[in-house]
């Protein structure tokens, strides 16, 4: 998220913009808590950020499908997950109360609610009409199969209804990874199974097993440009896929202390630039160099984050990848924002033809 980043407390979301102090002043000029221009993110800047709005998710009352919800009511509803929109200034999350909320973050207001009520939801992404999202179930239906139950929604919030199911999923699905730059999506899931979709049709276009079949909680990520693709094992490694052919071309094993506990990554993020990897498992994350030309070192992160939460951790870079926001999953008191600072300068990518 490039546009502040907000993180989850009990049923509450907190929204971070930069207070100007005395020391910045003359440079630019707030608008409604934001900035019009373009700021260089360092650590200055970084510092000097707070909560900027607070929303509290009021819980769900209703009792229809499709566009209200209930029977699964809770007082106080936990956010499953979030997504920014790529170019529109819009935030969408869901919730345990089976609730759909897009807040506009520009101006810091809930502008639309949905409720799947039937299935739940989790693990939603943005598409690329910032109409169009996709989730994952999280509610089962004795009545239904496994793939009904398990199935992955395309929903249109422009009229409230699904564009397209994407069914073969046998037990949870657990991540989805929307392309930047393609109608492809990757999702994951307790069956042990990665596979890849296309938005445009219901059929899955290529699925397998990670090498590690042992893995059970395998958790996925695409990269910026569709190059590549990387999956999260349990104990911490991650494979690294060509898009082009599914080859393994790269293994990171992570903490062989790992190993034994077979903790799963929970998070894993490719930087925007595309040559960094980030994954959380468990207190720490870890920062792999994967960018051409780099040192790929198959045993040690190049960076290390002791976070001290060895709970569930939402984290993302910033725009110039120069730092980690991260949030834990702590409901009480609000969780603080830490920011992380990665201490070397990040090299570009090399452009087609150089």
């Amino acid at each position: 998220g490039g546009r502040g980043r907000e993180e989850e407390a009990g049923g509450v979301l907190m929204m971070a913009t930069a207070k100007a102090t005395n020391s910045m002043a003359g440079t630019m000029e707030p608008d409604d808590g934001f900035y019009n221009e373009a700021i260089d993110l360092d650590h200055a800047w970084m510092k000097h950020f707070i909560p900027g709005k607070v929303f509290d998710q009021t819980p769900n009352t209703n009792d229809q499908e499709g566009g209200s919800a209930g029977g699964h009511h809770e007082q106080i509803p936990k956010i499953e997950s979030l997504d920014f929109h790529q170019s529109e200034q819009l935030m969408v999350s869901v919730t345990t109360d089976a609730a759909i909320r897009i807040y506009n973050t520009r101006l810091g207001q809930q502008v639309k609610s949905f409720f799947s009520t039937k299935y739940g939801a989790s693990a939603v992404q943005f598409a690329h009409h910032p109409n169009c999202i996709i989730y994952a179930s999280s509610r089962n239906n004795p009545a239904e199969n496994d793939e009904v139950n398990n199935a992955i929604r395309y929903h249109s919030l422009y009229d409230n209804t699904y564009i397209r199911y994407f069914k073969a999923h046998q037990d949870q699905v657990l991540h989805l990874s929307m392309s930047h730059v393609s109608d492809r999506f990757l999702s994951s899931s307790k069956d042990k199974y990665v596979m890849l979709w296309d938005l445009k049709s219901d059929k899955c276009q290529h699925r397998f097993q990670p090498n590690e079949r042992s893995c059970l909680r395998p958790c996925v990520a695409l990269d910026p440009m569709d190059r590549c693709f990387a999956v999260g094992l349990d104990g911490g490694g991650i494979n690294l896929y060509d898009m082009r052919n599914f080859n393994a071309f790269h293994t990171i094993h992570g903490n062989r202390e790992l190993k034994f506990s077979s903790p799963p990554v929970s998070q894993l993020k490719f930087s925007n630039d595309g040559n960094w990897i980030a994954a959380s498992v468990q207190e720490f994350i870890y920062v792999y160099d994967i960018k051409p030309g780099g040192k790929m070192d198959a045993e040690k992160p190049t960076y290390t984050f002791k976070t001290g939460s060895a709970g569930k951790q939402e984290f993302c870079f910033t725009p110039n990848d120069k730092y980690l926001l991260r949030c834990a999953s702590r409901t009480s008191p609000p969780p603080p924002v830490s920011l992380l600072r990665i201490p070397a300068p990040f090299a570009a990518l090399p452009r087609a033809g150089d």
